[in-house]
């Protein structure tokens, strides 16, 4: 009976175990570390954001900004002031598939500028583009380019009660990828939310 008990159990464990090592390969964390080449720490007072909405900002017209993100966090201290979402992008990666895409389909496609969003976005870049780094602070995200883009209050619907503004950081390594941040805030606080930004590096970077 006693062998019968512990045999139980370690069935228990092992499935428990097996079943978070699956949640885990399909988090956005564990996807950082094995498969994107990127370093995302979970930092000391911060909480996941299990946030409702797929896409950030809703736009009124069609925008180069990103739409869609992976994960979201909270500083546990500022929780009402604003929420930091995550994604990654593999475009710039040096992988088969893309090679494909650049012979067969576009001469002319470069996978290492694709996050710059090509001609037709360039207004708008430049329009929303703020200075927060300075080169020599791609060294601390081990990447080759940094765009802090801040996006005009009129070109999105106010489909936050609160969060209304918005401030994307797009991290490039050629060959890599690119990480994408989106900081939606309260106005009040964006002072708090560019000292983040600053001190991104610390939670989310390009592995050396």
């Amino acid at each position: 009976m006693a062998k019968c008990k512990i045999t139980f159990i370690g069935i228990i464990i092992s499935t428990f175990a097996f079943g978070q090592n699956n949640l885990d390969s399909n988090s956005f964390q564990s996807k950082c570390n094995y498969s994107y080449n990127v370093d995302f720490k979970f930092p000391y007072n911060y909480s996941y954001f299990n946030h409702q909405r797929l896409f950030v900002p809703t736009y009124k017209t069609w925008s180069c900004m990103p739409y869609n993100y992976s994960e979201a966090l909270i500083n546990n201290d500022k929780v009402s002031h604003y929420v930091i979402y995550f994604h990654f992008d593999e475009t710039a990666s040096s992988n088969d598939d893309f090679k494909m895409v650049k012979k067969y389909f576009n001469s002319e496609f470069d996978p290492n500028t694709n996050y710059l969003g090509g001609k037709n976005c360039q207004i708008e870049r430049e329009r929303g583009l703020i200075k927060i780094y300075r080169n020599s602070d791609y060294i601390k995200f081990n990447a080759d380019s940094i765009l802090c883009i801040k996006v005009d209050s009129l070109s999105r619907e106010r489909n936050d009660p609160e969060l209304n503004e918005f401030i994307y950081v797009v991290i490039h390594k050629k060959n890599i990828g690119d990480i994408y941040v989106c900081f939606a805030y309260k106005e009040e606080y964006e002072t708090e939310v560019k000292e983040e930004i600053e001190n991104l590096w610390k939670i989310i970077k390009f592995k050396p």
